[in-house]
């Protein structure tokens, strides 16, 4: 709280079980409602999904509506090489990719890229396609 201003207020009701952790949680001052999961497939594979609704239409999210959607993953392939995904959807789809290989105890290597996958479809010229090598030696 500053200068007598509640900054924020939320409510939040979880429940954790053998398929998941479940929540449905209330952002009281920005009017948005949100209802995620973050689960494991097998013991290396890990899903989040998250669901935004907007009860003050301010966002313009997925095809005009106030609501917005992530999904993410994560994947360790083996002890050495691990994998993430993520789709970020509001008003247009947005997608980054990362995969990260350890080579040994100093030298690690990490790709990545994102882009607009709205945009590949209606306007392939601007999806703002980035890609990342990362070489990174520890001492």
């Amino acid at each position: 709280m500053t200068g007598g201003h509640l900054k924020s207020a939320f409510g939040i009701i979880a429940l954790k079980n053998e398929k998941g952790d479940f929540f449905f949680k209330a952002e009281c001052l920005k009017h948005h409602l949100i209802f995620g999961c973050n689960h494991s497939h097998k013991a290396n594979t890990w899903h989040s999904t998250e669901i935004l609704y907007d009860l003050k239409n301010e966002i313009k999210g997925i095809r005009g509506l106030p609501m917005t959607f992530v999904w993410s993953g994560e994947y360790v392939l083996n002890p050495f090489s691990t994998m993430k995904y993520k789709l970020d959807v509001k008003n247009e789809a947005l997608t980054s990719f990362s995969w990260t290989q350890r080579v040994n105890d100093n030298l690690r290597i990490i790709v990545s890229d994102h882009y607009n996958l709205t945009r590949l479809f209606t306007d392939p010229s601007k999806t703002n396609y980035n890609f990342g090598c990362l070489l990174e030696y520890t001492v």
